[in-house]
């Protein structure tokens, strides 16, 4: 089970960071998004779907992201590690 979660984990990551890279971001990853509290409060942040109970960093992302607002970060003091339920 580990070996597909992680599978579709980089397939999906592939996608996303593609379409940075392309200049139209559409999805975030919660664990390791990063945005300017600036950005969220002239936003109203999660404002619209505060009660999503999941989905609202893709939602907060494909709302406000434009392709001259972000990047992507490869350092590796920048990666956060998941580990995976094992049941």
């Amino acid at each position: 089970m580990n070996l597909t979660i992680s599978y579709e984990t980089v397939i999906t990551a592939i996608h996303y960071l593609s379409a940075i890279l392309w200049g139209i971001p559409y999805m975030g990853v919660g664990r390791n998004l990063i945005y300017r509290k600036s950005l969220s409060l002239e936003k109203k942040g999660f404002n619209g779907f505060n009660k999503v109970t999941g989905g609202d960093d893709d939602l907060f992302v494909n709302r406000h992201a434009i392709g001259r607002n972000c990047r992507i970060c490869i350092h590796p003091e920048a990666i956060v590690y998941s580990f995976p339920k094992m049941n």
